[in-house]
């Protein structure tokens, strides 16, 4: 790691004298010792309030600053209240309580003593530089806002938690006459609050010794931060009109500018918005890449916490996928984890997640391909909170994410994934594509992206629509064994001819979404054509099986348009084409529509039309799905694709009711590692790969008719190594096994094995060092006579062997063995 941050509240300095101050700061960077020790630089992002402390700030240091201090939303007035459900205003969001009896008061004096208490004690216990961050909110939850909510309630224009409840970034100020340091003489009517924020902040973070600022919940990009309506989208339609977007655009990045501007210097690290880049876009036209792209020095956004509290995996992943297809230049990104909450009475990690590691591993097993072909992985980790709501800090949360932490990040991605979504970061954002913008497409095609991954499609490396144009065919061989998941590429695209060519020279590709903005060579390869085009309540038929064993098939879909990307309006234009399948139709009354097709080449190429499973509810932020005994969801056609490519994912609930699960795969070291949430252990998993049946080491798999049948527990991490296929059904079984050996660092046992053809896969480029024996027994130097060969795989070098029956002993060497081989000599 480059940075690892410890994220904290000032509720942990319950008293404010300095030597109490330094005893916390001892306290928690002893704490966390083992973990930063990862990392080259230490930051503390401290959240002192919402950050009014910035825009109130008038220079003097011996005024009290508004903190904090609470459980609960700090500005009453924006509380959801029930007299019903909560008569007695008990919960905390329909007030705020002080976290603790006469909870200390903070000056501005107080504040310069913690930063450089921090700062002092940190490098002393860590001998590591210490980095210190300010934050800013612009929402009610954290501190009490006279500037937001009694002097300036002009900025709030955003309805995020309650009407007028969320600074906008770009909007102006009316005049005041109060001093700020930044403003001794008051504020002018109409000034920005982006210059404003930048000034204040240039002194406030000058003043106290801090070294970069925080933009809290999605503050800086776009206006409805949490919300998918927003000013281009109200729920119903689209802004159609360019210039209306392109005005939009400007007001996102003219803030950037501004602030820039008066606040040249400093980082600025972000938590961007609960969403996606592509939904961003149509709904607030917030221009990412222009961010990314005006050398802002900043830090883009990290996997976005709410959603895995909502168990949201999908919008999490998805959305954290998006935002890191192209970086800003010279950044890097940042993996965020959501330990405790300092404000609203709950720690994630011991009651959202119930101790289960899955937001560590699978947020870990994302990875994006740069411009260089590089696997990059996140070098900025933060942890928020080390401070709970009462602000203690367990030491049991430490220790117990401490050997989670370090087994992700030594089994971070290295090699490309089995799936890799390939992302039109620059496409969505950009009227030079089209000539116009069709807000609908990306909003669409990141809804379905984000209802695939929370059906279980294991989506975990992206790589940039540029990226992916300038290498698809030159470095051919580098997507070996990786399937391309990608939308319907823009008509007279790079992408859209590197994506044709691709498929003609052998690659795997796997194309969703509407073709309305396709071109002829698109058309022409899937062998359709465009007709009068369906919508409403449609009949589903399908090659595939819809839905779940043995429970009962719903084979009827909902075509929202406005959330779909238009009409279904495709069908085949030569019935006689022998390499054109259709896999899936729709039907309305005597009207058919093609709604997913396979074509054979020298490549493969699957199409799936797909529809928005979900609708728009005034109660809530997010679509809401269908539910399943209604209609079916059409993302989970992307995961049944995946058959055309020879790998079998499917998922055996008990109900419908039961939300399906997510699941990554991702390479390291040449292995596989799988990992996933259950939200049900009645759920079984079903499986196979081109190559058989992947046994995840730790794990029994049943061996049914050639498919691998799994049950798992709420949360999993498990490697891969071993794919097996035999006919006959039974349990096979991988496990570590002790390795007794001057020779052998590990040995895992497979055992279970019926007339199978195992492969292999020893350690990235160590293949010589990888030992079969079969049906040994202990010392494990000798088996019976066994043939095993490498082999070249769509995934790299295996060792492959056929008609193996008993167990196999797959034993790896130390790297060096200099000293045991003389002393073996000697014995000889």
């Amino acid at each position: 790691m480059k940075e690892i941050t410890l994220e904290m509240s000032l509720k942990p300095f319950k008293e404010n004298s300095p030597e109490s101050i330094k005893e916390v700061c001892l306290y928690f960077f002893d704490q966390w010792k083992e973990i930063t020790a990862k990392a080259d630089v230490i930051c503390v992002l401290l959240w002192i309030g919402d950050g009014s402390e910035i825009l109130e700030y008038a220079g003097d240091f011996t005024q009290e600053i508004e903190w904090g201090r609470y459980i609960g939303r700090a500005n009453e007035f924006h509380g959801d209240w029930d007299p019903i459900t909560d008569p007695q205003k008990v919960s905390p969001h329909t007030r705020n309580y002080l976290y603790m009896n006469n909870p200390p008061a903070f000056t501005y004096q107080d504040l310069e003593i913690i930063v450089n208490m921090i700062k002092e004690v940190g490098e002393d216990v860590l001998q590591k530089p210490i980095k210190v961050g300010a934050t800013f909110d612009p929402g009610p939850e954290f501190a009490v806002s006279k500037f937001k909510y009694k002097w300036h309630p002009e900025i709030c224009t955003a309805g995020t938690m309650g009407d007028k409840s969320f600074v906008v970034s770009y909007e102006l100020l009316h005049k005041d006459n109060r001093s700020y340091k930044a403003y001794p003489n008051g504020i002018n009517e109409g000034t920005p609050f982006a210059t404003f924020l930048g000034k204040q902040a240039n002194e406030f973070l000058n003043d106290f010794n801090f070294d970069y600022i925080w933009f809290s919940n999605g503050f800086g990009f776009g206006a409805e931060n949490w919300a998918t309506t927003g000013l281009l989208f109200d729920g119903e339609t689209f802004v159609e009109d360019k210039v209306s977007i392109l005005n939009q655009k400007e007001k996102t990045l003219n803030f950037w500018k501004l602030f820039r501007k008066e606040c040249p210097d400093y980082e600025v690290q972000t938590r961007g918005t609960n969403l996606s880049v592509g939904i961003d876009f149509a709904t607030d036209a917030v221009a990412t890449e222009a961010i990314y792209n005006g050398k802002l020095n900043i830090v883009p956004p990290p996997n976005s916490p709410w959603a895995a509290l909502d168990k949201n995996f999908g919008i999490e992943l998805s959305g954290y996928m998006s935002r890191i297809a192209e970086l800003p230049q010279n950044s890097n990104y940042m993996f965020r984890f959501y330990l405790h909450d300092p404000w609203w009475m709950n720690s994630p990690w011991f009651d959202r997640y119930e101790g289960e590691p899955h937001d560590i591993y699978m947020p870990l097993a994302i990875a994006r391909i740069d411009d260089d072909l590089k696997i990059e992985t996140p070098e900025y980790m933060n942890f928020l909170s080390i401070d709970n709501s009462l602000g203690d800090m367990p030491e049991e949360a430490v220790l117990s994410i401490s050997p989670h932490i370090d087994k992700a990040l030594k089994t971070l991605p290295d090699k490309v994934a089995p799936i890799l979504w390939v992302y039109p970061f620059h496409e969505y954002q950009n009227e030079d594509v089209m000539g116009n913008y069709n807000l609908k497409k990306p909003f669409f095609e990141d809804w379905f992206i984000t209802s695939a991954i929370n059906g279980g499609m294991p989506i975990n490396n992206v790589i940039s629509t540029t990226n992916f144009a300038k290498y698809a065919n030159d470095k051919y061989d580098y997507f070996k064994g990786t399937i391309i998941l990608s939308p319907v590429p823009y008509k007279g695209t790079k992408h859209e001819t590197a994506l044709i060519s691709y498929v003609e020279n052998g690659g795997k590709v796997l194309m969703y979404g509407s073709l309305s903005d396709a071109g002829k060579d698109i058309l022409t390869l899937l062998n359709v054509r465009k007709d009068e085009g369906l919508y409403g309540e449609l009949q589903l038929q399908s090659t595939y099986k819809l839905g779940d064993e043995n429970l009962d098939n719903i084979d009827k879909i909902f075509h929202n348009p406005n959330l779909s990307d238009g009409l279904i309006d495709t069908v085949i234009d030569n019935e006689k084409l022998i390499s054109s399948k259709v896999l899936a139709s729709v039907r309305q009354d005597d009207e058919v529509r093609v709604f997913g097709v396979k074509r054979e080449i020298k490549g493969t190429l699957v199409w799936i039309r797909g529809s928005n499973a979900n609708e728009v509810r005034s109660n809530s932020n997010l679509l809401v799905p269908y539910t399943e005994d209604r209609y079916f969801h059409s993302e989970y056609l992307l995961r049944y694709a995946l058959q055309e490519f020879g790998m079998h994912i499917e998922f055996q609930r008990k109900s419908m009711k039961t939300k399906m699960p997510a699941l990554t795969i991702h390479r390291s070291n040449n292995a596989f590692l799988f990992s996933g949430y259950f939200p049900d252990a009645t759920i079984g998993l079903k499986i196979r790969f081109s190559l058989g049946v992947p046994v995840l080491i730790g794990h029994e798999v049943y061996i049914n008719n050639g498919y691998g049948e799994y049950h798992f527990p709420r949360s999993f991490n498990r490697e891969c190594r071993v794919f097996v296929d035999q006919k006959e059904n039974g349990v096979i079984s991988m496990s570590e096994y002790g390795p007794v050996s001057v020779i052998m660092k590990r040995r895992i046992l497979l055992d279970g094995l019926k007339d199978a053809t195992i492969y292999v896969f020893g350690e990235e480029g160590k293949e010589e060092k990888l030992e079969l024996l079969l049906n040994s027994v202990k010392p494990n130097s000798v088996g019976e006579e066994f043939h095993y060969e490498l082999v070249e795989t769509e995934y790299g070098k295996a060792y492959k062997a056929e008609h193996v029956t008993g167990h196999v002993m797959c034993s790896m060497e130390f790297d060096e063995m200099n000293y045991l081989e003389e002393r073996i000599e000697e014995n000889e």
